[in-house]
């Protein structure tokens, strides 16, 4: 092993690789994209700028508001998901055969 090398624990490993399937599925730049619109909004809400307490707040409420809908729209559309997949899947083998 290398100097440089850390080994890294099955735990931290899936951690990591939850956080970052989770991060996709919520389309974390989705929500980036959203926040100066939510900031604009703030701004023009207080006359000026927000504390830095109502900015954490947004940002939570954003990030949580967005997870929640992505989470009921997996939920809402398993049905119609497990059919494209199935599609998929029997087209990819048709292509191997």
């Amino acid at each position: 092993m290398l100097l440089d090398e850390t080994p890294e624990s099955p735990a931290v490993s899936t951690v990591l690789r939850n956080t970052r399937l989770t991060l996709e599925m919520i389309k974390i730049e989705h929500t980036l994209f959203a926040l100066p619109f939510a900031f604009l909004g703030a701004v023009l809400a207080a006359n000026g700028l927000p504390t830095l307490s109502q900015l954490l707040w947004i940002v939570v409420a954003m990030v949580g508001a967005r997870s929640t809908a992505m989470a009921f729209n997996r939920l809402a559309d398993r049905r119609f998901e497990r059919r494209l997949l199935v599609a998929w899947v029997r087209k990819c083998t048709n292509w191997y055969v």
